[in-house]
């Protein structure tokens, strides 16, 4: 396993869409290497960096459901004002 690349990856922050997590690929392409070689300390930190990437995306899906619906509600009274 190479100890160096999953230290480097989680090391440098990188910006992708917006959030500071590697790309997906290279996790998964890390945990496959990690799992097989019965690596679990990296297992399990990949583990927890995916959840914290899946919780950041429920979050901001979540706002963007509120926003949507806040938006929509102020055409409709803008629409109702306008109507008068």
């Amino acid at each position: 396993f190479d100890l160096s690349s999953f230290t480097k990856l989680f090391s440098l922050p990188q910006v992708v869409n917006g959030e500071d997590f590697p790309p997906m690929n290279d996790l998964i392409r890390l945990y496959k290497k990690a799992f097989l070689d019965g690596n679990e300390d990296v297992v399990s930190d990949i583990e927890k960096a995916i959840t914290s990437m899946e919780e950041e995306r429920s979050k901001a899906a979540s706002q963007f459901e509120s926003i949507t619906a806040e938006i929509a509600s102020g055409k409709n009274k803008f629409l109702r004002l306008n109507a008068d």
